[in-house]
């Protein structure tokens, strides 16, 4: 049940009355999600109900300006709370400017916002951000101490437990602070290092590239509870119709073989990734939630097709999995592999 003493439906949700007894919850425009509530005894007074729970009225309020019993309108709270319409806090930006109405309790401040990269996509997103966000922007740029130790990290030396933490330690200056990592080409390995990093601080952050025709918003991270860049990694190997290519573009990259071109329609291409991965740090900092939290945006180009796919937690993630699931030995073994040898 809500606890709080005002309860108010989201603000995402459309309420549709197709007569007082039958109200319709719709949320969204072209991927319509929507629930229709029907009062069987047809008194009359559900569209009212619910016209009444919008944050600025109590339970009690609702029930007396209806003419039913507060058991009744409690029984209405908790089918809206299962359903998931009934709004606990603030789940976008612009949602947190509504507190005023005395739906949500008071929010912590934002986050402190960090945009790691050297680039002109970087300086395009925290332009984006420092308008919107009361605390600022922090750019760290190539030449930040704690940037580039992030770019000239090791991979295969941090594989040391004691190094990694020795590493990790350096990095407490970015614990509690949102990091945005945006860049004009994909580096899985430097990523792959932040995060360790961001896993061992339990701070969130969002990562953002251009990848040739394909622009990539997300996934956002919000350690421990959702999946982490490794487990959007390893699904991404599973889903690719030839993953030795990608293999083979991370061997280049180690390397340092591969040299990034400029299209002409880079600038277009920065302003397009800087607004959307600016909307979503700016939820993420004030709200702790957004659209790409668990999830990442695409966008092919040549087409303009857009499309959000799913980034679920991946058991025994080397990265964000529990130790004994990470470590845990074989519980069963193929026979045929004595017999064959």
């Amino acid at each position: 049940m809500h606890q709080s003493k005002n309860v108010r439906i989201k603000p995402s949700f459309s309420i549709v009355a197709h007569d007082p007894d039958t109200v319709e919850l719709r949320h969204g425009v072209w991927n319509v999600r929507s629930y229709t509530l029907t009062d069987h005894a047809r008194t009359g007074r559900l569209y009212g109900l619910l016209r009444g729970l919008d944050g600025t009225t109590s339970r009690a309020d609702v029930a007396k300006a209806n003419g039913v019993t507060r058991a009744e309108v409690e029984a209405l709270v908790d089918h809206l709370d299962q359903l998931g319409v009934i709004a606990r806090a603030p789940e976008t930006a612009l949602d947190s400017y509504l507190e005023s109405t005395g739906a949500y309790a008071p929010e912590a401040p934002a986050l402190p916002v960090v945009v790691l990269g050297g680039s002109a996509l970087a300086d395009a997103t925290a332009r984006v951000l420092e308008s919107s966000l009361p605390g600022g922007v922090e750019l760290a740029g190539p030449g930040e101490p704690l940037h580039r130790a992030l770019l000239e990290a090791d991979p295969v030396a941090l594989e040391d437990g004691l190094t990694f933490e020795r590493f990790t330690e350096r990095f407490e200056p970015w614990r509690g602070k949102l990091l945005v990592h945006v860049a004009e080409e994909p580096h899985p390995l430097r990523l792959s290092v932040l995060n360790r990093i961001a896993l061992a601080l339990r701070t969130p952050w969002i990562q953002a590239a251009v990848d040739g025709p394909m622009l990539l918003i997300g996934p956002s991270f919000s350690p421990p509870t959702s999946a982490c860049f490794a487990c959007f990694e390893t699904r991404v190997l599973m889903n690719l119709r030839e993953s030795a290519g990608y293999q083979r573009y991370k061997d280049a990259l180690v390397r340092q073989t591969i040299r990034a071109g400029e299209p002409p329609t880079l600038d277009a291409l920065r302003a397009l990734v800087a607004g959307h991965v600016g909307l979503e740090a700016l939820n993420l900092a004030m709200t702790g939630t957004t659209t790409t939290l668990n999830k990442v945006l695409g966008v092919y180009v040549p087409t303009m097709e857009m499309a959000y796919s799913e980034v679920l937690r991946l058991p025994g993630c080397r990265a964000c999995g529990p130790v004994p699931e990470r470590e845990a030995t074989e519980l069963y073994f193929d026979v045929r592999r004595w017999i064959d040898a």
